[in-house]
């Protein structure tokens, strides 16, 4: 473990939608993600890919970058292993 290692938080990010339902419910689109722990309070604004994201929960523990799962590392690993990787015959 280094010891100048940023450090990040698992947390639910929310974008909600401007249109409602017709029994005039607001939607939102919602997300689990890895980062900074400075961005990481509750209620935070994050802009991703020109839309604002709020911080809707995080995790209690912080976790070092290096211990940040790589997901697309899982699912190739997962596709190799099941096969679904091979060429289609």
């Amino acid at each position: 473990m280094s010891r100048n290692s940023q450090k990040y938080r698992q947390v639910e990010l929310r974008c909600y939608n401007t249109d409602v339902d017709s029994d005039g419910r607001l939607w939102y689109t919602s997300m689990l993600a890895y980062i900074p722990d400075q961005f990481s309070d509750e209620g935070h604004k994050v802009l991703i890919e020109d839309k604002k994201w709020v911080v809707f929960w995080r995790t209690e523990s912080a976790v070092d970058a290096e211990d940040v799962p790589s997901y697309q590392k899982m699912i190739k690993l997962h596709r190799q292993n099941t096969g679904d990787s091979l060429p289609k015959k």
